[in-house]
């Protein structure tokens, strides 16, 4: 494996956008790459225990911020439960692939726990979307409660590797290739 890719930003910011091109490039340079999200098994218990069907609506997004972070992290007390799992799977299968893209970071431990594990191989991306034709911070669909939730704000301050700010998805796309893919080929991630 060459390098883990945690792509975080707020709700309807473009992190599945960014991660679904970065994949396609890399793929296109011969790459094998994965995404993945910290939240694959939280919306299978969901799934499962809980009757979700999968729409992240209010009802579905307000079910997985309750169950990821108020029961599991919070009441449990387990906050790497979601960042453990998925490093487990990279780790047992990191010998396959070139690049795993992870596009729903959303604490600074889901940064941090991977840097510890895999050292220089992480690389943070942060996704900020802004209104059309202005530096204004998009306005997504969530409540103002969801916004304000934790697993909105965590890392509304943290130090990315790399940030990228776009107000549409050609715009993104271009800052991608030109900002932060150029990088990972300048730095011969990319053979």
């Amino acid at each position: 494996m060459k390098k883990i890719i945690l792509i975080s930003g707020k709700a309807e910011n473009g992190k599945t956008t960014a991660a679904n091109f970065i994949k396609k490039v890399l793929e296109n340079k011969g790459q094998k790459v994965i995404i993945t999200q910290y939240a694959y098994y939280l919306k299978d218990l969901a799934t499962r225990y809980c009757g979700w069907d999968g729409k992240k609506d209010n009802k579905g997004r307000t079910l997985l911020q309750n169950l990821g972070t108020n029961i599991i992290r919070d009441n449990l007390n387990k906050p790497n439960f979601h960042v453990s799992r998925i490093c487990e799977d990279i780790e047992i299968g990191q010998d396959y692939i070139d690049f795993v893209i992870i596009d729903d970071a959303r604490f600074p431990n889901e940064i941090y726990y991977p840097k510890a594990l895999f050292g220089n191989k992480v690389i943070s991306l942060r996704i900020n979307r802004t209104e059309e034709d202005s530096n204004i911070p998009y306005k997504s669909s969530l409540s103002s409660e969801q916004k304000k939730h934790i697993s909105e704000t965590a890392l509304d301050n943290f130090d990315f590797d790399f940030e990228i700010t776009a107000s549409n998805k050609n715009v993104l796309e271009q800052k991608l290739e030109r900002n932060f893919i150029s990088k990972l080929i300048n730095f011969n991630y990319i053979d």
